[in-house]
This record gives C-alpha cells, sequence and structure tokens, in this order.
C-alpha cells in the first residue's frame, strides 16, 4: 500500500494565524486486478477547528458502464485535537475485460470545505490500477 499525503496551507486574512487541511491517502496496490476485483482506497482529511465538509462534495457509487465503478463509499468524522478528522473508505469493483495488460485510473475528485468566510477544496489524486485479461 502506497501512503500519499497532501498538504494545503490556507492564511487565515493577513494574520499570522494559518489553517491547514491535510489529506492522506492509503492506496491499494497498482496492478494484478482482472474483472470483477474489488479495490479499495482509504483517505483521510484532518480538517483544524472552523472547516466543515460539504456533505454534498463526497463522491457516490455509480459510474455505470465504465471501467472501473465506484460500488461504496463509508464515511465517519471523528474529533482530534485541534479540529476534525474525516475518513473515507472506498470501494471499486473492476468492469472491463481487456485483451492484453491495461492501466486504468481511479478518477481524482475533490472535497469541498466551508471556512469562516471562504470554501476550499482539496484534490485527491488519481490512482493507476492495471488490470489483465
Amino acid at each position: 500500500m502506497k501512503h500519499a499525503l497532501l498538504l494545503l496551507v490556507f492564511w487565515a486574512g493577513g494574520a499570522a494565524a494559518q489553517a491547514v487541511l491535510r489529506v492522506e491517502a492509503s492506496e491499494p496496490r497498482a496492478y494484478g486486478y482482472q474483472v470483477g476485483d474489488r479495490v479499495q482506497r482509504h483517505v483521510t482529511v484532518h480538517a483544524p477547528d472552523g472547516w466543515v465538509l460539504d456533505a454534498d462534495s463526497v463522491p457516490r457509487p455509480g459510474g455505470r458502464g465504465k471501467a472501473l465503478e465506484l460500488r461504496r463509499v463509508a464515511a465517519s468524522t471523528q474529533a482530534e485535537a485541534g479540529g476534525r478528522r474525516h475518513e473515507f473508505e472506498l470501494e471499486y469493483q473492476v468492469f472491463l475485460a481487456p485483451p492484453s495488460v491495461r492501466t486504468l485510473e481511479i478518477a481524482p475528485f475533490r472535497l469541498r470545505f466551508q471556512g469562516a468566510s471562504r470554501v476550499e477544496e482539496v484534490l485527491v489524486e488519481a490512482w493507476p490500477v492495471t488490470v489483465a485479461p
């Protein structure tokens, strides 16, 4: 499993106070999948006090007719020192049976957070998945 870390720093007004939205992703292996396999992805966002997740920005299961379909999203939120931890378990299913080895991509998505005076988005990067016949 690969762990990716994206650190986004937002400055509050002209003051020296800073708020940090931090994204961590525990990525699935990038190879060795076949049609029907399920791919798990875990994403954690650490949001400082005052930043609220926009529930409409959380990905929804679906994608009928695509090579990779998002089948399940489980989201939870816990308090942590200085803010909240948002955890997402995403499960994708491979629906492509290629004639030869092919690399697909788990689509990137953005999570939107509302602060006291503005909205910010964090990007959860795309991830490659290699599928064999």
